[in-house]
């Protein structure tokens, strides 16, 4: 994948995820219209999103390894 390409599917996943329901698929429908492959690239990163936020908000919630505890 070339980097014009990259930075496309990254912009519209981006663009995609500020929006839900029926206007996301309009949006993907309009960005993505004669790209079948653009569409199902974005998609798939769409659906894989709210499980990597998840993860990544656990991260955050995690104890610092470099704090003292008390033992």
């Amino acid at each position: 994948m070339d980097h014009a390409r990259w930075r496309r599917i990254e912009q519209l996943f981006h663009e995609a995820r500020q929006l839900s329901g029926s206007a996301r698929e309009a949006f993907l429908d309009r960005a993505c219209a004669r790209d079948a492959d653009l569409r199902a690239t974005v998609t798939g990163m769409l659906d894989a999103s709210p499980g990597a936020d998840a993860f990544l908000a656990s991260l955050l919630r995690l104890p610092d390894a470099n704090q003292q505890r008390d033992c």
